[in-house]
């Protein structure tokens, strides 16, 4: 094979195993949501430009910064493979954000239902990785409200979990759409934002806009913060 493609497709694949575009792509359309296209392409184009301008940066000058440091590229090769396989092993999340809540930290496995718990002082592995029952995909972050722990899955399904350092399912109950949206727990409240219908849960009343219905209460109960 030629040097010079052998060289290319290791960059290429080097460069885009790192700025994994199929994941950030959902960010930035969900970032940029009800803006206008042209403020939406104003803004793509602006992130290309300094991602091009940061990369042209260290590809020109990243072997004298790595003189002056005394850094070897060899070694700088090794660290790095050994930050990123650390960093893949960890069972680390991908587009969620992790949960902070009553002392332990929260967080799924890249975009899965796997569930990971830690103790936030110590680090401490409480429970996981675990399957979570029903949670086969996620966007949603965790959110915790009332001494639990809800997870939502791509599917509708929202599990909920005791907020503690063993696991426990409480309940599973869905909405019958996609939700990539975290919900948001207000008051006695629980928003959540599905593909085509906003949805409010509560004691009283489970409506959701855009169509004109009302579910018993008794399907939701458990959803209750």
């Amino acid at each position: 094979m030629n040097p010079d493609i052998a060289f290319f497709g290791t960059v290429f694949a080097a460069f885009f195993a790192i700025m994994n575009p199929l994941a950030n792509t959902p960010v930035f359309l969900g970032l940029t949501e009800g803006m206008d296209v042209r403020t939406t392409r104003r803004l793509a184009l602006n992130s290309l430009i300094l991602t091009f301008v940061i990369v042209s940066v260290f590809a020109l000058l990243g072997n004298a910064v790595l003189s002056f440091f005394g850094i070897t590229l060899y070694a700088f090769k090794i660290a790095g493979g050994i930050l990123v396989g650390l960093v893949g092993d960890r069972n680390t999340p991908d587009i969620a954000s992790p949960l902070l809540s009553n002392g332990r930290i929260y967080y799924h496995k890249a975009k899965t239902g796997i569930l990971t718990c830690h103790d936030a002082a110590t680090g401490k592995v409480l429970f996981g990785p675990e399957r979570i029952p029903e949670i086969a995909n996620t966007y949603a972050s965790p959110i915790a409200a009332g001494g639990h722990v809800y997870l939502t899955g791509r599917s509708g399904n929202t599990t909920v979990i005791k907020d503690s350092g063993t696991l426990e399912v409480v309940a599973t109950n869905s909405v019958g759409e996609t939700v990539d949206a975290t919900p948001a727990p207000v008051d006695n409240e629980l928003f959540i934002r599905g593909e085509k219908h906003l949805f409010c849960i509560s004691e009283q009343l489970i409506a959701f806009t855009e169509r004109s219905r009302i579910f018993d209460c008794s399907f939701f109960e458990k959803y209750e913060p």
